[in-house]
């Protein structure tokens, strides 16, 4: 069977026509993929961080009690840890009570309870551009 000239351009038309939507999905995936891997790197880095805070306050817990007082929790502070090729920039700090919040039971004049802040740092470079960033946990611990 015979084909006539109008049905072969018909034909490209159509093949046109799905190449440019194909062309506009791929385009919308590759957006989302980007976006995806841009966030995944965020928290990988907040994750870390925190992670690294945590692991902190654990290391702190070994001196809770007589063991330390309160004039050397941050001794050895800061830190420098490196992962990821991201340089983490540990800080520990004992808040002064004045600076607390008001809470139901007065922790301000428990001179046994010590306040503190551990503070990650970290500088996050994404397109170009570097940002400081930093993750803080505080935790109590007594004397």
């Amino acid at each position: 069977m015979k084909k006539n000239n109008s049905e072969k351009g018909f034909i490209y038309v159509e093949v046109l026509i799905a190449t440019i939507i194909l062309a506009m999905a791929t385009t919308g995936i590759m957006a989302m993929y980007q976006q995806s891997s841009l966030t995944n790197k965020k928290t990988n880095e907040i994750a870390i961080a925190t992670n690294l805070a945590k692991g902190t306050i654990e290391t702190l817990k070994q001196f809770e009690g007589s063991k330390r007082n309160s004039s050397n929790w941050t001794n050895g502070y800061p830190q420098t840890v490196t992962q990821n090729s991201i340089a983490y920039t540990i800080n520990v700090n004992q808040i002064n009570a004045s600076q607390l919040p008001t809470t139901p039971i007065d922790i301000k004049s428990d001179n046994d309870i010590v306040p503190i802040t551990v503070t990650i740092n970290w500088n996050s470079t994404q397109n170009g551009t570097t940002q400081a960033k930093n993750v803080s946990l505080a935790t109590y611990f007594m004397q």
